[in-house]
């Protein structure tokens, strides 16, 4: 596959845990996670795996990626050259047509994201909405009366996989670098005392001077002799760092202990 890093804005969350998911604590299975900012809350609405399929999932517990697959829920059906394989890339037995089901997957964070769809190299996208699932190629099955029947079956065939690759690997590239911002966003600003006095020293405390030019405690000048000079300071230090302005809520959350503490 052909995936595309991108540069996906890299976003700002309150604490680490928001980067994964803003779910609230509260929140029961049933609260949809539409409107949520983290990593895994973008990756569990918007993909399908083996195991969230419909057909695999008949009693529809998982809420998002909506189901059932049909265009009632948005899906539209796009047909390609089915690629069997990766070892056999392309190749298209007999003009043979895949269905896949492409569907939008909404990102609460940085809706203006031009995503990359699956491609070959030097070609362009067959799709124009990303491809959630594909018909399995049982859908169809034969009978025991000799007529057809429609088997909701459905897979996640090589061009899910490289749509979940160019969607999920720009973003967690961004997650991961808001994520080192977050541990290194800290500011202090450092003044002297409103009286100007940092620090106090006797001078006429007996010192020597060693041979290596830095000034000894007593008279002993030998190389290993404690340093003559200040036990303290007195400074006035400030947190000064900025407020974050989370992604996608707009939320300015001051960076100070009663904020933070109660966020």
């Amino acid at each position: 596959p052909d995936i595309v890093l991108g540069n996906y804005p890299v976003p700002v969350f309150a604490t680490p845990l928001r980067f994964y998911t803003t779910r609230l604590q509260a929140d029961t299975a049933t609260v949809l996670p539409d409107a949520r900012y983290g990593m895994m809350d973008y990756a569990n609405r918007g993909f399908f795996t083996a195991g969230t399929l419909p057909d695999k999932n008949p009693g529809n517990t998982f809420l998002r990626p909506v189901a059932p697959i049909n265009a009632a829920n948005g899906y539209t059906q796009s047909q390609v050259p089915c690629t069997l394989s990766a070892a056999i890339k392309n190749v298209n037995l007999h003009n043979l047509a895949c269905t896949h089901w492409t569907h939008s997957v909404s990102d609460s964070v940085s809706s203006g994201y031009v995503d990359e769809l699956p491609h070959d190299a030097g070609q362009p996208s067959p799709f124009s909405i990303p491809p959630l699932a594909a018909e399995s190629a049982f859908r169809f099955t034969q009978t025991a009366f000799g007529g057809l029947t429609t088997v909701p079956q459905y897979t996640v065939g090589l061009a899910e996989l490289d749509n979940m690759a160019n969607l999920a690997v720009p973003r967690a590239i961004g997650y991961s670098a808001g994520l080192i911002n977050y541990f290194f966003r800290g500011q202090l600003t450092v003044t002297e005392p409103s009286n100007q006095v940092v620090a106090t020293l006797n001078q006429g405390a007996t010192h020597t001077m060693n041979a290596q030019g830095y000034p000894c405690v007593g008279t002993a000048n030998t190389d290993g002799c404690a340093v003559f000079g200040f036990q303290s300071v007195r400074l006035n230090v400030q947190n000064t760092t900025l407020k974050i302005t989370e992604s996608g809520t707009g939320n300015q959350i001051p960076q100070n202990l009663s904020d933070t503490a109660a966020g």
